[in-house]
């Protein structure tokens, strides 16, 4: 059970194994602990592809095989609010794919579907999690067996705002990071900092040169965005045309990803008291590690704390949960092999508890766009100057104001079954139950952004119903390339798989495809 998702917290979803045709198969099953009560989750479905299931706040998934005997297409089903599965349906034909979840939040499946080689698409759907649209194409895949990742990531602490790493399509196969503050509707080159870590002026202006950064969807990604932190992104990377181009080093930004500083450190750090310490060190330089260093007002000045008398190597910094608190644990070793941890108190290096006078009003914003709502609203934290070197302390809570917006063009987004940018959407060639036995549908050709939270203004308007052909629209039987396809789980959040089997020697299904 995922509460608040699931009424009974008692219940279990689990996987019963079959053997059927001298295949494994699986039925999705739900068990009550505290009504002691058994059943089929959803028995119209039949079998389903064996270690598939997933349960993520609103969202159940599984893979559903075309025939018990032919498991090269499966299909993705989804579960919302765990009413009966239904097919996911994506603007393409081709089923040469592999699943990733990526994010199930505000009301929202986030999903990586490799079509082709080590590229993915990134697409988003509406509530239902059923009908999906294009946010991003050619994404990069990692190489890693072990873990499917996709160079893909949600900013937490800039609202309605994306980064991704693309591959060229030049046929240079360069990747370059980009930049969306409204869910993907529009991409952006990043803009780098005016000056580099020895702070040398740069002349790097988009889109011939600008800042990439490297990520990925592993949750131990040496790269930072938190909800705790509004505006705080940090992240390694360098300035140029493409990413590799130079060596990388720590950049960070303290209004959304807009403008940036660079750091001089080259790998790890942590951040502290809701993002108004960061700490990092040198791990590429091992040797006579004594010192760390921290920065109480964004990077802009950074203080050299020794916190031993012998040498260390250091191997990383770990923050408490959440990033609220005052205290880093330093984790290495010293030179005789022996492994140490230091806890480490910043209270002490700062100017005491921050006061009223030392906070101001932050409105994340799309920098693009004229307007300054975000997702049909305005959003106002408070934030701590970055000039006043104080804490916040853990119990901190930041104060934030929300107003609705009157819904313009820029709160919508091409609906399933179009291809484009708003308002210029066009027909794209989908498989369309209504058109089964018909000869046209109706459908909006727009739908609202996701978590948008616009009222009226245009929105009668841009909702309203065509009538389109089926012929111009519509491919009743979606043709197959006979792929392996795999489901796997990158979610930021705990998923649970529990199987029934007879035999358990995989966690997740292997094929030949990248993410299975």
């Amino acid at each position: 059970a995922v509460p608040p998702f699931d009424s009974d917290p008692t219940i279990v979803y689990y996987e019963a194994v079959y053997l059927f045709q001298t295949k494994y198969v699986a039925k999705i099953l739900e068990y009550s602990i505290a009504k002691n009560t058994l059943k089929e989750f959803d028995s119209t479905i039949g079998f389903t592809q064996r270690l598939s299931l997933i349960v993520s706040n609103n969202y159940i998934f599984c893979l559903k095989p075309k025939t018990v005997s032919n498991t090269t297409e499966d299909h993705l089903l989804v579960s919302y609010r765990r009413m009966k599965f239904a097919y996911a349906k994506f603007p393409i034909l081709n089923l040469h794919r592999g699943f990733l979840i990526r994010y199930t939040v505000d009301d929202e499946v986030i999903i990586a579907v490799n079509h082709d080689g080590n590229l993915a698409n990134m697409y988003v759907s509406d509530k239902s999690g059923i009908y999906y649209v294009l946010v991003i194409d050619r994404t990069t895949i990692p190489q890693d067996l072990s873990w499917p990742t996709v160079a893909f990531k949600r900013l937490p602490s800039m609202p309605g705002a994306y980064i991704a790493t693309q591959l060229s399509n030049d046929g240079t196969l360069r990747r370059i990071t980009k930049i969306s503050y409204n869910k993907g509707g529009t991409w952006h080159r990043i803009k780098s900092s005016n000056n580099n870590d020895s702070g040398k002026v740069l002349n790097c202006t988009p889109p011939s040169c600008s800042l990439h950064l490297k990520f990925s969807s592993d949750p131990f990604d040496k790269f930072y965005s938190s909800s705790s932190s509004p505006g705080l992104i940090i992240g390694f990377g360098n300035w140029g045309n493409y990413l590799g181009q130079r060596s990388l080093s720590m950049h960070i930004s303290y209004d959304g990803g807009y403008t940036w500083k660079t750091a001089p450190f080259g790998d790890g750090f942590t951040v502290l008291d809701h993002g108004s310490v960061i700490v990092t060190a040198n791990y590429d330089a091992l040797a006579s590690r004594t010192f760390i260093y921290f920065s109480c007002n964004g990077g802009m000045d950074w203080m050299k704390l020794k916190f031993s008398n012998e040498k260390i190597i250091i191997v990383t910094l770990i923050a408490e949960p959440g990033f609220t608190s005052l205290f880093v644990t330093i984790y290495g070793k010293r030179y005789s092999g022996e492994w140490i941890l230091a806890r480490l108190n910043f209270t002490g290096v700062l100017n005491g508890k921050c006061q009223s006078s030392d906070y101001e009003i932050w409105i994340p914003k799309d920098p693009y766009s004229y307007s300054n709502c975000t997702l049909g609203k305005v959003l106002s934290y408070q934030i701590r100057k970055p000039e006043s070197c104080c804490y916040n302390g853990q119990n901190f809570v930041r104060s934030k104001t929300l107003t609705t917006c009157p819904c313009s063009v820029e709160d919508f987004e091409c609906n399933y079954g179009f291809k484009g940018t708003i308002p210029n959407c066009s027909v794209v060639t989908v498989d369309r139950q209504e058109c089964d036995n018909g000869t046209y549908f109706y459908t909006s050709k727009y739908r609202k952004v996701p978590d948008n939270q616009c009222k009226n203004g245009i929105e009668s308007q841009m909702l309203a119903k065509q009538r389109y052909w089926c012929n111009s629209a519509f491919s009743p039987t979606p043709k197959s390339v006979g792929s392996n396809t795999g489901l796997a789980v990158g979610l930021p959040v705990l998923a649970v798989v529990l199987v029934i089997a007879v035999v358990l020697s995989y966690k997740y299904r292997r094929s030949k495809c990248t993410f299975a």
